[in-house]
């Protein structure tokens, strides 16, 4: 299912774990007003530099 030639499929299911994460957090930002907390933004921010490790 989740199979590319330029990525392994351990990469791969962690950049799709984690854009699921950030795309449901700005949903409920956008549409249902929610408030992120410091602790949930400091989440937000190492879950993007854990991607960044993985894809370099």
């Amino acid at each position: 299912m989740l199979e590319a030639k330029a990525f392994q499929s351990a990469t791969l299911f962690t950049i799709h774990n984690i854009s699921i994460v950030i795309v449901s957090t700005f949903v409920g930002i956008l549409f249902f007003k929610e408030k992120i907390s410091i602790r949930n933004a400091f989440g937000i921010v190492l879950a993007l530099f854990a991607l960044y490790l993985v894809t370099y």
